[in-house]
């Protein structure tokens, strides 16, 4: 009986450690709106480090978290917790994503629409246009971003100054219903 306790121990807790990889691909940016994630690591600048606190609201229900992104050749994101815990860590490639550390129970196939959201809010529109595969209509102005699709809005972004990358960000999903405050924090 101690030997399969210890088996069962040593299973849970390589499975907790094992590093998976999900490969880039299309993600939901709305209903009927899919978005490729395959050029996601070009919209982060290179040798960066942007610190942000995230607040996502959705039926009243509000989650905060701190994201660290730290982009070399690679991008690290750490998720933390209001009080600093690390929810989880990532490593994007040009090949894809992979946990490198964090809570299990975190699943790794969310951070594809995390991707989703940021490439509405950071690409430039002519690389969004191409990413979609849907006809959507981007309106860029100096402070704000409209992303519709036959006439009806589906995404207003809101920035604070020009440099979305040292803005504070308020994204309203008017379709899936949600709201991600971005505040940056230091870039």
């Amino acid at each position: 009986m101690k030997v399969i306790s210890i088996v069962c121990l040593c299973l849970f807790f390589s499975s907790c450690s094992t590093t998976k990889m999900i490969s880039h691909g299309k993600e939901k940016l709305g209903t009927n709106i899919e978005i490729k994630t395959n050029n996601f690591l070009s919209i982060i600048p290179k040798d960066s480090q942007v610190i942000q606190y995230v607040s996502y609201e959705k039926d009243g229900d509000v989650k905060d978290t701190q994201v660290i992104l730290r982009r070399k050749k690679d991008l690290i994101v750490t998720v933390l917790s209001p009080i600093g815990l690390e929810l989880i860590s990532l490593r994007v490639t040009k090949n894809g994503v992979e946990r490198i550390g964090g809570i299990a129970q975190f699943k790794l196939e969310l951070f594809r629409k995390v991707m989703a959201d940021m490439l509405a809010v950071y690409a430039p529109k002519k690389l969004l246009l191409k990413e979609t595969l849907a006809a959507v209509n981007v309106i860029d102005s100096k402070n704000k971003r409209v992303i519709s699709l036959n006439s009806k809005k589906i995404i207003t972004i809101s920035y604070t100054l020009e440099d979305r990358w040292k803005s504070d960000i308020t994204l309203e999903h008017l379709e899936l219903n949600y709201k991600l405050n971005i505040k940056t924090l230091a870039k």
